[in-house]
């Protein structure tokens, strides 16, 4: 029992305090970079909410702190948040207020930036360092529906399709949902044997495409780690960069359509599940699933909300095209309906979890 406590506290507690204290550190540490170029001093900079746990302070007089709340932090600048347009902060060179309007959007765009840019790294490091698992291109079942009940069987290795090698099972998925309703050459290893054989594709529609179909499932047995060249690793981090993001984009679309049901959505106590799992199926599981949780949160942080990154940057964008600047009266009611928006949804996600975590 004392064992399996241990282990829950490793996979699913810390797990999810690193995950979650290095993405609000990197986002954060994206307002402070900018802040710092643009000579705005930085009074505080904070991983997680609440009284301190510890910190210090550095030559610059910035306090660097620990709190013992994890779900974000947060970057204080001088002159960041004033009552009034008389606030003395505001004509200080040194304050966030006195800037231009170009300086501060970059600044407060900065986040979201650093949380864009991390996954790349992310995966790149996963290949070049570790080693991407990828399945061989060998078959398990083939549906008896299917154009390729009669042709493949159990246990062929795919060695190549249309006269290009196939290295993993990804490169033979790409290919067939690229030849909907076309038939494709195979060479295929079976009993030490090659064989050259022909199959037609079958289609079907996702997500509003028409893709290739061949019915046929991956062998679980053939799971390979292998580490990639230089090259090799860039192109891996940004396809499977582009990739992610771009399914991101067409899921947050969903949502706003109502395509996507309150059950697909996860509040702290999911991440923290979902977490604990990749955790367990290894490092490289964990650090994928992070570079997935930070696209969420620079998307998210992105949208127009008042309170978020992306309201402020709206506002900005506002008054640069009116060249009229906001009152802060109409500011800070904005940032008040943000919040309360914020914290309902927030109440809403953590019940949800609640409730789903109980009736498992």
């Amino acid at each position: 029992m004392i064992i399996e406590t241990i282990n829950f506290i490793k996979e699913y507690i810390l797990g999810f305090f690193v995950l979650i204290s290095v993405l609000v550190f990197v986002h954060e540490y994206g307002h402070y970079i900018f802040a710092k170029m643009f000579k705005v001093k930085v009074e505080s900079f904070s991983i997680g909410f609440g009284r301190e746990l510890f910190g210090w302070t550095d030559k610059a007089g910035t306090r660097w702190k620990i709190c013992p709340i994890p779900f974000g932090g947060y970057v204080k600048m001088k002159g960041e948040m004033i009552e009034n347009e008389n606030s003395a902060t505001e004509h200080d060179e040194d304050a966030f207020q006195a800037k231009a309007l170009w300086q501060k959007f970059l600044i407060v765009f900065a986040g979201p930036l650093f949380n864009l840019i991390f996954p790349i790294f992310i995966l790149f490091f996963i290949a070049f360092f570790s080693g991407v698992s990828t399945l061989v291109p060998k078959i398990d079942k083939v549906l008896e529906t299917s154009n390729a009940y009669s042709i493949l069987k159990s246990g062929d290795i795919i060695l190549e399709a249309n006269s290009i090698k196939i290295k993993d099972w990804t490169d033979f998925q790409k290919t067939i949902s690229l030849n909907p309703n076309q038939n494709i050459d195979l060479k295929v290893l079976r009993d030490s044997k090659e064989l050259n054989l022909q199959v037609k594709v079958s289609a079907r529609e996702e997500r509003g495409y028409k893709v290739g179909f061949l019915g046929v499932s991956a062998s679980m047995e053939g799971l390979q780690s292998h580490r990639y060249s230089l090259v090799r690793s860039v192109s891996y981090a940004y396809n499977t960069y582009i990739d992610v993001i771009t399914l991101m984009v067409k899921g947050l679309g969903r949502l706003f359509i109502g395509q996507v049901s309150l059950d697909e959505i996860g509040g702290p106590i999911k991440i923290a599940e979902l977490s604990g799992d990749s955790l367990k199926r290894g490092v490289d599981s964990w650090m994928f699933f992070m570079s997935l949780l930070s696209l969420n949160l620079a998307i998210i942080n992105l949208l127009p909300i008042p309170a978020l990154d992306g309201g402020h940057l709206l506002l900005y964008l506002v008054q640069g095209i009116t060249r009229k600047k906001i009152s802060f009266k109409v500011q800070s009611f904005l940032m008040q309906i943000g919040f309360m928006f914020l914290i309902a949804l927030m109440v809403l996600v953590v019940f949800k979890d609640i409730f789903s975590f109980i009736l498992k």
